[in-house]
Parts: structure tokens; sequence; C-alpha cells
């Protein structure tokens, strides 16, 4: 017997979650795959599974076969582990830079993100979540995932870090290498695709250049 469906809705609720935050964590949507789910009408696919236990840190043998809500020891272990960060909903792209003329309250939610996930970054208040729309980045981060920002300072920077920035109001993720020889500082798609280009931007027209933040942990989506 699998006790997947009634853990799922218990480990949801004992968390503090609903089904949409679930959801966006998993880069669907809406909830109705969860809703789904917890109703017992159909189990996902391993990798999703994978993911869920990962999300509530269990493994995934209790995730399916025990049942977590009449188990002391696991009660134990569910106390509220979650944090709250800002979520920015509109997603970044792994493309052409999209446009966001200017950041607003508006712009911002909160979600709740399990400390296992965000390991040593867990509760930094400075972390900002989104998720990442386009392929220009998905041999690391594929289209759908969420990603944690950090702001940071750029001389910490290092070549190949994935960082967010902006020019002139457009958003876009890629790597980072600030070329000094030619003066230019160069964003690197790292993609399964060559139909993505380095996005190039000189030393004498970075005026309106800004990076908002590292990439330091990245939620994939692998459905």
């Amino acid at each position: 017997m699998s006790y997947f469906a009634k853990n799922l809705k218990y480990l949801r609720i004992q968390r503090g979650m609903e089904q949409i935050d679930l959801a966006q964590m998993l880069g669907r949507k809406s909830s109705s795959s969860v809703s789904e789910w917890e109703a017992g009408k159909y189990t996902p696919k391993a990798g999703v599974l994978m993911d869920i236990a990962t999300i509530f840190g269990i493994p995934l043998s209790s995730l399916m076969d025990s049942d977590l809500s009449a188990n002391e020891d696991t009660n134990k272990l569910l106390i509220r582990t979650t944090k709250s960060y800002s979520y920015l909903t509109s997603s970044i792209s792994a493309g052409i830079p999209d446009n966001i003329d200017s950041l607003k309250k508006e712009d911002f939610e909160t979600i709740e993100v399990p400390d296992i996930l965000l390991g040593k970054y867990a509760g930094d208040p400075s972390i900002i979540i989104t998720n990442v729309n386009g392929d220009s980045m998905n041999r690391c981060i594929p289209h759908g995932s969420f990603i944690g920002i950090k702001p940071v300072d750029i001389s910490k920077l290092k070549t190949n870090d994935i960082v967010v920035f902006s020019d002139s109001g457009s958003f876009s993720i890629k790597r980072y290498t600030n070329d000094k020889k030619n003066e230019r500082v160069i964003f690197r798609p790292d993609s399964f695709s060559d139909s993505f280009v380095d996005y190039v931007v000189p030393y004498e027209t970075a005026e309106n250049l800004k990076i908002w933040g590292k990439v330091v942990v990245s939620i994939v989506n692998y459905d």
C-alpha cells in the first residue's frame, strides 16, 4: 500500500504550505497536479517524487511507504523548518533579456522555502526567489527552475559565476566574465543549444548595467 497521497497532504499542511506553494517549487504554474496527487488520482513520475522528498527533507521510501501522520518520531522531525523569502513574481529570462521597466513592491510576494533546500543560505533575508524562463542556461538551470539570488559585491564575483543582471531595464541570467584585457563584461549562455550567443557590454557603454546578484541555489525541475 502506498501512503503517498496521504503523506503529501500531511507534509504540506504541516509545513504551512498551500497547494500552489508546492506546485511553484516544483516548477508548475497551477496547483491542479498537487490537488490530484493528494486526492489519489495518480502518482507523479519518479523524478518528481524525488523532488518532493527533497523539499520535505525525508527519504523517498518514507514518503511512499510509511504513514507519517501516525509516526511520532516523524512528527518531531517535522517541526517547521521553512523560512519566508521575497519572491519575484516576474520570471528571469534565460534567453534574450526581458524588459522590466522597474521593480515595484507589488512585483514581490512571500514564499516559504524549506531550510534544507537553501543550505547555508537558509534564513538569509537578502535572498530573493524567482523562477527562470528560457533555455539559454539549461545545462545547469532548466526552464521553469527556481533560483535563489543573493546580492553580492561585484568585486567578489568570479569568472563563470551565474548572475542576474540588467542592462537598460532588461533582465537576464548568464555566466559572468569580466574581460579586463578587452575592457568588456561578457554574459555567457550555458545551453545545450548553440543558438544562444554571448551578451557583451563594453566598459564604455556600461552605465546602465547592473548586476543584481549571484545565483547561489537552484531548485531544478526535470519534468
